[in-house]
């Protein structure tokens, strides 16, 4: 069941939660071989490294503001964007183009709504069929994740970790797909995530963090996704950069599908 035909719908969703990838909690398992062993990188077990990142992304409030841009080969495009998310409740999400609002997405454990004032249309779908439709495991808590530290962990994945040209390795593997966590050597923050499945690659990688308060935040993300068929050509490149950071969100937040809107046919 296709949600989405719009592209700056389908670019924000395959941004955030459609091809983004990694872990939570997860089953331990011993680590692997050493590929690059350096005496001034101290060896972590597996749970400390999990534990630390995880750490990071135990923030209960989020609210964002800044600037989207993703291109394809076909067209190239930008975007103000808000976003506004409680842990393990809801994420959502407000672009703006030229100070007009284009659409508003509403996305939960259970649902994703999406509010188009350009077509004065408006949208409703079941959010795990929206993740079946593109065949790729992403649940929900993985969107907090990712804002919060670039990567997100699965109970599903058994892990192993390595250290490589003085960065620490995570990677976790089932029959489906693939997942890599490169973790910067002193800092312990995730520098970049990647995912293959049988249908899509895809790398996140965190370009510039930002301390806030106790947490360094990334606010330069890249991500491309490419087709496992057309592996040289990227599907869609894709630039967040977020300004504005804060660790709370507005007592009232807005979600509001006008009368007269039409509900768009899937």
């Amino acid at each position: 069941m296709k949600l989405i035909n719009k592209p700056i719908h389908l670019a924000l969703l395959i941004s955030l939660f459609i091809y983004s990838t990694g872990c939570r909690s997860s089953r331990p398992s011993a680590n692997a071989n050493k590929d690059t062993l350096l005496p001034t990188l101290p060896e972590l077990p597996l749970d400390s490294l999990l534990t630390h990142i995880m750490a990071a992304q135990n923030i209960q409030l989020l609210s964002m503001k800044g600037e989207i841009e993703y291109e394809n080969k076909n067209e190239n495009l930008d975007a103000k964007i808000s976003l506004y998310s409680m842990k393990d409740s809801f994420c959502l999400l407000i672009l703006k183009k030229l100070g007009i609002e284009v659409s508003r997405i509403l996305i939960t454990k259970d649902s994703i709504q999406i509010i188009d004032r350009l077509n004065q249309e408006y949208i409703t779908g079941i959010y795990n069929n929206l993740i079946a439709y593109y065949q790729v495991p992403f649940p929900f808590y993985a969107i907090h994740d990712i804002l919060t530290n670039v990567c997100f962990f699965s109970e599903d994945i058994l892990y192993q970790s390595s250290i490589k040209e003085n960065n620490y390795i995570i990677k976790g593997f089932t029959e489906t797909q693939a997942c890599e966590c490169k973790i910067h050597g002193r800092t312990l923050k995730p520098l970049s995530f990647s995912l293959n499945t049988q249908a899509y690659a895809m790398n996140i990688q965190s370009e510039e963090r930002s301390q806030i308060l106790w947490n360094a935040i990334p606010t330069k993300m890249k991500i491309s996704i490419h087709e496992k068929l057309n592996p040289q050509e990227a599907l869609l490149d894709i630039h967040i950069h977020w300004t504005d950071i804060k660790f709370e969100i507005p007592k009232t937040i807005k979600f509001n599908i006008p009368d007269h809107y039409l509900k768009r046919s899937k």
